[in-house]
């Protein structure tokens, strides 16, 4: 819990984030019984039919939730998820496969054997391990190969190898990218324009009560950049007409608009006052 807490507070940061209620089972001062009911030989559908007939109706009750629901699993919560994603394809709408403890060697045969009855699958899926596990990393891209090879499915698969990290060292950051591949909004680049359209962009931005926060936008290789007195360059990719954002922060966007005959360069704060930078006439 505490990590998937901190995965939240991590990303809010960067990326304009979606709520989400967090939810832990565990076994409180009783026995640790994860290698029966993660199993799916053995406690596994029990433990499903817990989590769907109890666990789910509980919190619908008590909290004001949609109907979206996630389950995440590492390890032998791994297999376990890969179990619930194609034994109860419509009870989760996103699963996250963690470093699978079986080496990721029934995520293929289970992917077939779904698929050998049935034609689609309406799930976002994220699997993720760290680069030292060989075999997972192997075993979740023919997984992921294998998903994206069938056009019609309707499923969505993200994958992401934390590298030198081996299975424990991993957990953490699998989890985030996890997190983040699902609840992150992330904005989605356009082809960029021809630079002929990208002069218009060019020049210097600031304020007359301002002058450290000079914006300075500019081409190079036909494609924008802008810089802050000295501070390194960073590329505006677009997203939308007269919109850009950078991919090192996500929750920020940078529009340029016009203004009674006057153009600024934006830069839009989610829950802030935006930044409004007037260019500036060039000097003769």
């Amino acid at each position: 819990m505490t990590v998937a807490m901190n995965c939240f507070n991590m990303l809010r940061q960067d990326y304009t984030t979606r709520e989400a209620l967090l939810v832990g089972i565990g076994y409180g001062n009783q026995a640790n019984k994860r290698n029966r009911d993660l199993n799916p030989k053995e406690g596994g559908p029990k433990f499903l039919a817990f989590i769907q007939d109890e666990v789910i109706s509980f919190i619908n009750s008590k909290y004001r939730v949609t109907d979206e629901k996630a389950l995440y699993g590492y390890s032998f919560g791994g297999i376990f998820t890969t179990y619930v994603l194609f034994q109860k394809p419509n009870l989760f709408n996103q699963i996250y496969i963690g470093a699978p403890g079986n080496n990721g060697s029934e995520l293929v045969p289970a992917a077939r054997a779904y698929f050998s009855k049935n034609k689609s699958l309406k799930t976002k899926v994220f699997a993720g391990v760290g680069s030292f596990e060989i075999d997972n990393v192997r075993n979740i891209g023919l997984f992921k190969k294998y998903l994206n090879s069938n056009k019609n499915s309707g499923i969505q698969i993200q994958t992401a190898i934390t590298p030198n990290a081996g299975h424990g060292a991993a957990l953490a950051q699998v989890m985030q990218n996890g997190i983040k591949y699902v609840y992150c909004v992330h904005h989605q680049s356009i082809a960029t324009p021809p630079s002929s359209e990208l002069k218009r962009y060019v020049g210097t931005y600031g304020t007359d009560d301002n002058k450290s926060k000079a914006i300075h936008v500019f081409i190079d290789k036909g494609e924008l950049y802008f810089r802050e007195g000295e501070e390194t360059a960073l590329h505006l990719i677009p997203f939308e007409k007269d919109g850009f954002f950078l991919v090192e922060n996500e929750v920020l966007s940078f529009k340029f608009t016009r203004e009674n005959g006057r153009q600024y360069f934006v830069v839009d704060f989610p829950t802030e006052k935006d930044i409004r930078l007037e260019k500036t006439k060039s000097k003769k």
